[in-house]
């Protein structure tokens, strides 16, 4: 798999791409990425997939050393193709456009975070 992502300058960028195979372990470490009430929400697979692509391309636009996963919001919602004001996230005063890309016929996912 393979993704490239073009926007304006200073435009920050996170992509994530995970295939279901991962299923298991993303199960079996979910409490330490999900705080317990996005444990509830997305604890259970697809969800937790998308979850884990979430933060992983959350964390990568957000440039932050040390941000911990669990303390990265998850969106309402997750559009496929355009952000939506129900996808934004915010994480320490910046607001992300969450979207996923392509299904990528499930159960592989591609995310993009931008902000």
């Amino acid at each position: 798999m393979a993704a490239i992502a073009i926007a304006p300058a200073h435009t920050r960028i996170g992509i994530d791409c995970e295939s279901g195979d991962r299923m298991d372990t993303l199960q079996r470490t979910a409490h330490k990425f999900l705080s317990p009430e996005q444990t509830e929400a997305w604890g259970e697979y697809p969800a937790t997939l998308w979850a884990w692509c979430v933060k992983e391309a959350a964390y990568k636009a957000a440039g932050q050393p040390g941000l911990a996963l669990a303390w990265i919001p998850l969106p309402l919602e997750i559009p496929l193709g355009a952000p939506t004001p129900d996808s934004v996230i915010e994480i320490s005063g910046n607001s992300y456009n969450v979207m996923q890309v392509d299904t990528l016929d499930l159960p592989a996912v591609l995310m993009l975070v931008s902000g």
